[in-house]
This record gives structure tokens, C-alpha cells and sequence, in this order.
């Protein structure tokens, strides 16, 4: 997927040609606009109005921008903190988005748009440590930049159940800190400790 940061009269053509009631929201002038925009080969004539935030100017939320901002100033992939997704069936599930600039041929002092990447937490996790988190062996939550319950990510069914201490460790992913708070017997953690 992709985002390109244009200016509202090539929003309002080129990229609205065949569409003819495409719109970037919210309305308003601004001194650049970074609308989400679908693979072409996903969008036609027919399905665009079903697409959640299609047309939307990302650059208008403050999460998403904070990103973007830390995307473009050091070339690199940013993440967001945490959000909900517009998708309408994962709003209530924590979710952050990756953002990687893009740059025009032969100039790499100007953004282009941006690649990215939406995840919900639970799919992630899940993804690699299996229902409810459980193949991971033991209890463990994330969250992000600091401990809160606004900016917890996700936590896994064992959390609660987990006998021994709560160990914290922070790791970098994307220019954000998630910390990881664990559970596991003091034999796992001496284990895991002799391999870091």
C-alpha cells in the first residue's frame, strides 16, 4: 500500500480521474496532504466508496503524523504509537501502522509518498506465538513507549496465570520503545538471560 504526499489539485485529478466523487477529508487547505491511497489493482470504480479512509489525509491525525514526520526526517522506517485502525471490525483493537518513505528517482531529499504496513497487535502476537500467545511458554504483555494501561498493546492469556517474577525489558523497534513485561520461573529467565 501507499501514501502520497500531493498537492490538492493532483489529488483532485490524476488520482480522482475514473472516481469521480473521491475527496480528501477533512476538508481544509493545508501545505501538503498525504492521503491514504489503495493498490491500484484493489481500487476500480466499482468498490473505491467501500474502502475505509480512502481519501483520507493521514498527516491530519496526530499518531500517524508524529510518524510520518519521523519517517521523513531520518529516511528510515517509522512506527506509529499505538491507534485503532479505520478498518471498521478492528477499531476497538490496538493496532499501529509502519510507515517507510519513498523518494523520487534520483532525489532522496524529497519524499514522494510513503510505504506502509497496518497491524492489529493480537495478529501479530498470535501470528507468531499462536493462539492467545500461548506457544511463547510464558506470560508476557507489551506496551508502548511507558507503562500505562493506554498504551498497552497486547498481553497474553498466561500473563495472569504465569507464576514467578515480572521482568521488564525495553526494545527499540522503528524509532519507538515497546516494553515487555514477563513472567516466567526463575529457571526460563536465568535460561534466557545466559543468551542475551
Amino acid at each position: 500500500r501507499s501514501l502520497c504526499d500531493w498537492s490538492s489539485d493532483v489529488c483532485s485529478s490524476d488520482l480522482a480521474e475514473g472516481y469521480p466523487d473521491y475527496t480528501v477529508t477533512p476538508a481544509g487547505e493545508r501545505s501538503s496532504y498525504t492521503p491514504l491511497v489503495y493498490p491500484i489493482t484493489s481500487v476500480t470504480p466499482e468498490n473505491y466508496k467501500t474502502l475505509t479512509g480512502f481519501g483520507f489525509d493521514i498527516s491530519t491525525d496526530q499518531v500517524r503524523n508524529q510518524a510520518l514526520e519521523a519517517a521523513k526526517a531520518s529516511g528510515q522506517v517509522a512506527l506509529t504509537g499505538k491507534l485503532a485502525l479505520m478498518q471498521s471490525n478492528q477499531q476497538q483493537e490496538p493496532a499501529f501502522v509502519v510507515y517507510q518513505p519513498l523518494y523520487r528517482k534520483g532525489d532522496l531529499k524529497t519524499v514522494a509518498g510513503y510505504a506502509y504496513a497496518p497491524f492489529t497487535a493480537k495478529n501479530l502476537f498470535e501470528g507468531i506465538f499462536g493462539e492467545n500467545g500461548q506457544e511463547a511458554g510464558i506470560g508476557f504483555r507489551v506496551y508502548d513507549q511507558k507503562i500505562s494501561p493506554d498504551t498497552l498493546l497486547y498481553q497474553n492469556q498466561l500473563f495472569d496465570q504465569a507464576q514467578g517474577q515480572t521482568t521488564q525489558h525495553t526494545v527499540k523497534i522503528a524509532g519507538r520503545d515497546w516494553i515487555i513485561e514477563y513472567k516466567a520461573p526463575d529457571s526460563i529467565v536465568k535460561i534466557g538471560r545466559a543468551h542475551v
